[in-house]
């Protein structure tokens, strides 16, 4: 296993592993991904590659090591200590990723329920059927429940 550095011209960073025989062609890879139109499944190195930013690849360590969360470890600590674009942290669960991303960010639920909830500017629908008052946004949710299509075939 190899790990790496990506590092572009104005000094941001991405660290990865491979087990690519050559780092050149690990490269070529993220290159290509960045340049996809795509942005859901788009690597968080797409940054170093904006605006056609030279990128280069740097070879920092080289193990024979096979298990695989001793390697997770090594590239989390190289994430960890070093200040880089990678947003997923390596061998952490989920769970602990996520209370992490929390801690960095507690008013995020609070501002996106705020700032997508005047798309809708509260309107509601009321269900004849069902006597039932709800967002604009959940009608269609509601047409689905089981309470809903009892009433209609009643």
């Amino acid at each position: 296993m190899r790990f790496y550095k990506l590092v572009n011209e104005d000094g941001l960073e991405y660290y990865g592993s491979t087990t690519c025989k050559y780092l050149s062609s690990r490269l070529s890879v993220h290159k290509s991904q960045a340049k996809t139109k795509r942005s859901i499944g788009k690597c968080t190195s797409a940054k170093l590659f904006e605006n056609d930013k030279k990128v280069k690849i740097i070879l920092l360590m080289e193990t024979d090591e096979t298990d695989k969360q001793k390697l997770k470890d090594i590239e989390r600590k190289f994430i960890e200590d070093n200040d880089c674009v990678n947003k997923i942290k390596i061998g952490l669960p989920y769970k602990d990723t996520k209370k992490n991303w929390l801690k960095k960010n507690p008013n995020y639920y609070r501002d996106y329920k705020i700032k997508n909830h005047s798309k809708t500017n509260g309107k509601k629908y009321y269900c004849e059927c069902c006597k039932v008052e709800m967002l604009n946004t959940g009608k269609y949710r509601h047409f689905k429940t089981q309470g809903h299509k009892n009433n209609v075939n009643n």
